[in-house]
């Protein structure tokens, strides 16, 4: 029944363009990639011109616990929700008890009178609802939610940027006081973004007159971000984890297997390695190789496997190399933003920012050639829209028109597979040389003929 009301309502907000396009968690067709990679868009886009940014993340002290029933009502009916639909979430949200039970002892039963339901289904919709609000009371330019993860961020040029950031901070902060969420202001922090080696001056925003905390890096949707959107530290701590998970099977295990670490390895340790690789991807051959030692130290230790190289032992085992892997996921991102798999509402800028426009003086390979900007700082090369945009445009067309997800991934794969390319860790996967796509088509020229007959 909750699926009823959640569906039926989210199809409301939406159709109704209610909910803010700022908002990425608990909807349909985003996700925290997408948000990173839009924000990451306009960040860097900001530091290839010069420029410097002042964020401000948020921290909400226990924000769904604290939703108030009645404004949430409230705010439904002064959104012009289904009046039945009001009154069952009303019904829904009343008359519930909690108690806290320690070693077979029980508190004593207390009435509910705050908060969505944590654990149910309707409750994360109740949520995005009633703090959505915030954004129609805050100029929305800057601002970004994953349900109650919120920043926000100026370009800053002056003084007069940093009272504009100040402003929207202060507004922030007296929609809290009305709605009952509070921030916690030990836990808010700031963090300049400069392109600059020297150290960011210090800056001085508040809540509520108390300062809030300068820090050089920060963790923003599970991955670490620094004050040079450099990502040094965040492969360094994943490399760390990824090589102790890879430790602890091999040391559980007396008998360990092909199949056996194949399976362990993809589902314990790679997906460290793995999660929002399109954000922090680097360029750096050192990085790569970081990374792709931890696959080739977990793979060289098992039986039998010393003495052959890491691109016979990974052919054997059916593994790509994690560079292909982060390769691959960057296609699978572009595939899926040209194929609208995101919510046109919140990919919209992103989706502006990659130009559907064939670079001049160039021959078109298929019908989705991307213009690729010029990019001088490092910053700007190593993000996501300039670093693929030369993988994207040499694919060929039946890659690229492949009628679903599942068959572009298919088609990709067997594309690498020529000459083993996919294993070898020797392969620079973004030189984009004449010879080598020249290559790749002769391999694939009997292939493509017949796919397209």
């Amino acid at each position: 029944m909750e699926k009823f009301i959640r569906d039926s309502t989210l199809n409301f907000l939406q159709s109704n363009n209610i909910l803010t396009d700022r908002q990425y968690g608990f909807v349909k067709g985003s996700s925290t990639t997408l948000q990173l990679l839009t924000i990451l868009d306009e960040w860097t886009e900001i530091l290839e011109n010069g420029g410097i940014i002042d964020t401000v993340y948020f921290d909400f002290q226990k924000a769904f616990d604290t939703v108030p029933h009645g404004r949430l009502i409230e705010l439904m009916q002064h959104y012009h929700m289904n009046a039945s639909v009001v009154a069952w979430i009303s019904d829904f949200l009343s008359d519930r008890k909690q108690f806290v039970r320690v070693n077979g002892v029980s508190s004593e039963v207390f009435s509910v009178a705050s908060g969505v339901p944590q654990g149910s289904v309707l409750g994360p919709l109740l949520f995005l609802v009633y703090i959505n609000s915030m954004v129609e009371k805050v100029d929305d330019d800057g601002v970004y939610l994953f349900a109650d993860d919120l920043k926000a961020f100026q370009k800053i040029e002056s003084d007069d940027d940093s009272e504009i950031l100040q402003q929207k901070i202060d507004r922030m902060n007296d929609w809290t006081q009305y709605s009952l969420l509070k921030f916690h202001p030990q836990k808010c922090k700031a963090m300049r973004i400069t392109s600059a080696r020297k150290q960011p001056s210090k800056i001085c925003y508040s809540i509520s007159d108390r300062m809030i905390t300068q820090v050089s890096s920060i963790d923003d949707l599970g991955i670490t971000f620094n004050h040079h959107l450099t990502f040094e530290q965040h492969i360094n701590n994943k490399v760390n984890k990824a090589n102790s998970l890879a430790g602890m099977i091999r040391r559980s295990f007396v008998h360990l297997d092909k199949e056996m670490f194949r399976t362990l390895f993809k589902s314990i340790v790679r997906p460290h390695l793995e999660y929002g690789a399109t954000v922090w991807n680097p360029l750096q051959g050192n990085l790569i190789t970081v990374i792709e030692n931890v696959q080739r130290r977990a793979s060289k230790r098992l039986p039998g496997m010393v003495h052959l190289s890491y691109k016979e032992r990974l052919k054997l085992l059916d593994l790509p190399t994690l560079e292909y892997r982060r390769y691959r996921g960057d296609m699978i991102e572009l595939y899926k933003l040209f194929n609208h798999h995101y919510s046109e509402k919140v990919s919209v800028r992103l989706l502006r920012s990659l130009q559907n426009k064939a670079p001049r003086n160039s021959s078109r390979n298929h019908h989705l050639v991307i213009y690729k900007d010029p990019c001088q700082k490092t910053v700007r090369r190593s993000y996501f829209k300039c670093r693929v945009t030369d993988q994207w445009n040499n694919l060929p067309e039946y890659i690229i028109s492949a009628p679903s997800l599942n068959t572009f991934k298919n088609r990709l794969d067997d594309f690498w597979k020529c000459n083993d390319i996919m294993f070898d860790a020797e392969v620079n996967l973004h030189e984009t040389t004449s010879s080598r796509r020249v290559r790749y088509r002769e391999v694939n020229k009997e292939k493509n003929s017949n796919l397209e007959q």
